[in-house]
């Protein structure tokens, strides 16, 4: 219905968006939040459907549109006790097997009804102040550490398990054979397609990146234009030729993600190739389920701006379809954040929860990785079992990591 709606009024919408960041753009707008609200009101002034578990759920999905969190959230509430399905079975001492026996009894629209509670939740936990949950900001302070000084036990203990970046130095041996110049990327692989990435003011797409344009390797590293960036670009699956001269750290190579077998989701989505001119970059985001970020930079120079996971409240998150938090692009510049160029030839370990942006101040050149350890696989287990209730490969992942007694 927004969608015929947005159609018949003509709406004139931001270029560049996809068809989520559309929706969600026409919800932020008087016209949208006008339709929206009635009606929003003219289904809550329905009679006969009181019993109705899908009613109350699409009460809760038009209330999660207009940003009235507590409301979805007595609606969405009011559906799963329809169903009989306990707001608590996330959180309860069930085992994983369990949970996940128990969702995959459930039909798709039940798991929908799930899938939005935890949602919404997850993001007003995300928007309370919970005293004693705040530690002195100095703790985000990003430390430039020589490889040499820094083993893999104390880089666990003082950096993942306590959720502080680090900046490591004078790692070497992680690229073997040619050095990756552009020149050398495209005689590799530039034949290879490739899905470029642009920033769009109100994408709610993660980090307010949109797909901009697919073409292959070799024309947009001929071009590379100021407003394209690749991003993300799985060398595993994508470029194996690359992929093979480039060592993982010893830091990161305790990964559950990779112990998983062949086709297993995100075994082989890193590492991963980033290249942009000066000027590119992402928005403020949060790596996605739960996971650690590192990155080693091999040419350029990066500006990263960092923010305590423990202030994400006053950046005023939103979770439009998911638990990755879209930002406004208006943040308070009084909120206590940390700075740190990242320069080439050095890498950057990235927390859990870590919210951060992105500036490329030079053409650069940067592979990546997303690593699952036990310092944060709590943390990927809570994101991971929401997943499960929309996502088969979610699920899938779950119950295999399980019989590998990866995870409990």
């Amino acid at each position: 219905r927004s969608r015929k709606w947005s159609r018949n009024k003509k709406l004139e919408l931001p270029e560049g968006l996809g068809a989520t960041s559309r929706i969600n753009f026409l919800a932020t707008t008087q016209q949208g939040k006008r339709f929206l609200l009635q009606e929003l009101s003219n289904l809550e002034d329905q009679r006969g459907y009181s019993t109705s578990f899908e009613y109350f759920y699409i009460l809760a999905t038009y209330a999660d549109l207009l940003q009235m969190k507590s409301k979805a959230l007595e609606y969405s509430t009011k559906s799963l006790k329809l169903l009989n399905i306990s707001e608590n079975i996330l959180d309860c001492d069930k085992s994983l097997q369990e949970y996940l026996s128990k969702i995959s009894s459930l039909e798709e629209e039940e798991r929908n009804c799930l899938s939005l509670y935890f949602k919404l939740r997850f993001e007003l936990e995300s928007n309370s102040n919970i005293e004693g949950q705040r530690d002195n900001d100095a703790r985000l302070e990003v430390k430039r550490i020589d490889h040499c000084d820094l083993s893999v036990e104390d880089f666990k203990m003082n950096f993942c398990a306590k959720k502080k970046p680090v900046v490591i130095t004078n790692y070497a041996s992680v690229i073997s054979g040619p050095q990756w110049t552009l020149q050398h990327i495209k005689n590799v692989c530039g034949s290879k397609q490739v899905s470029l990435k642009a920033p769009r003011p109100h994408s709610s797409e993660w980090a307010g990146l949109e797909n901009a344009l697919v073409t292959c390797v070799e024309d947009y590293l001929t071009a590379l234009p100021e407003h394209l960036y690749l991003f993300d670009w799985s060398l595993p699956l994508n470029a194996p030729e690359l992929a093979k001269n480039f060592h993982v750290p010893e830091y990161f190579e305790d990964n559950l993600l990779t112990k998983t077998g062949p086709g297993a989701m995100y075994r082989d989505s890193w590492p991963s190739l980033f290249i942009g001119a000066k000027g590119t970059g992402s928005g403020l985001h949060v790596d996605a389920f739960g996971s650690h970020f590192y990155m080693y930079l091999i040419s350029g120079r990066k500006r990263w701006k960092f923010y305590p996971a423990e202030r994400i409240k006053d950046l005023n998150p939103v979770f439009w379809d998911s638990l990755d938090p879209t930002f406004p692009k208006d943040i308070d510049p009084t909120i206590p954040s940390y700075t740190v160029d990242l320069c080439a030839g050095e890498t950057l370990f990235v927390p859990a929860g870590c919210p951060h942006t992105v500036l490329n101040l030079e053409q650069t050149v940067a592979v990546s990785g997303n690593f699952v350890n036990q310092t944060n696989v709590q943390l990927f287990k809570k994101h991971m079992k929401v997943n499960a209730l929309k996502d088969p490969r979610s699920f899938d992942l779950l119950q295999e990591m399980l019989n590998l007694n990866l995870i409990a």
